[in-house]
């Protein structure tokens, strides 16, 4: 409540100042008027346009002051509000067969960004206070033979690399182990009320750039440019 009791001080005071300032002129129009002065009519439309512009300036100073709505994730109203988010970004939405990524999900979108990194966002059903936000990538056929052609120590260097970056970015991963032919990483994001639109793009951006730094560091190993990104 500190937020509205700044803000009535804040009103009643200018409002205080504004109406002294108007009796003053009104008092000075009077005596104008009193004596027939020509300038007595001109103040009083100046006054009359003086006490608009007062009233819409507290309008607006009031406006200014009320604290912003922010729109909270909660379990019950995850899905529809993340879905609206990402429409709001003009982000490529689709919805998921609850066992197409994980059977104990209450829902999954597959999200497709600008950079075209696709990621995945669903709702673990039990707990369902988290968001599981996640990538993977799958190596095609030729990169997987590029890859067993390297020397076991160079493919053991590789693994090593990966799982340092991933770590550094807090990432959570799966299959980084030898033979290498698929990643999975994701980020477990609890449902507090902190988690708003802002703080929750932050760590679905953290996700796709993991993705984006794991593909090009397998990339620039491999020399090889058929690396194909899905979400399984």
């Amino acid at each position: 409540m500190d937020w509205l009791v700044g803000l009535l001080q804040s009103v009643f005071s200018n409002l205080v100042a504004d109406a002294i300032f108007a009796l003053l002129v009104a008092a000075g129009i009077a005596i104008l008027k009193l004596k027939n002065h020509w300038l007595a009519s001109p103040l009083l439309y100046g006054l009359a346009a003086l006490m608009f512009i007062t009233v819409s300036a507290s309008a607006i100073r009031v406006q200014t002051k009320l604290p912003r709505t922010s729109v909270f994730l909660t379990p019950a109203n995850a899905g529809s509000v993340i879905h609206g988010w990402y429409d709001k970004f003009g982000y490529g939405v689709r919805k998921l067969g609850s066992t197409e990524i994980d059977p104990n999900s209450i829902f999954t979108f597959e999200i497709t960004p600008r950079s075209g990194t696709k990621y995945s966002v669903s709702q673990r059903a039990s707990p369902s206070g988290f968001l599981l936000i996640g990538s993977g990538l799958a190596l095609s056929e030729p990169s997987g033979e590029q890859l067993r052609q390297l020397s076991p120590e160079r493919q053991r260097e590789l693994i090593h690399q990966l799982r340092i970056e991933l770590l550094r970015m807090t990432m959570m991963f799966s299959n980084l182990e030898l033979p290498l032919d698929r990643v999975r990483i994701q980020r477990e994001v609890p449902l507090l009320d902190s988690l708003t639109e802002n703080v929750f793009m932050d760590h679905a951006r953290a996700v796709e750039g993991a993705m984006i730094l794991v593909k090009e560091i397998i990339r620039t190993n491999l020399e090889d440019k058929s690396i194909r990104i899905t979400i399984r």
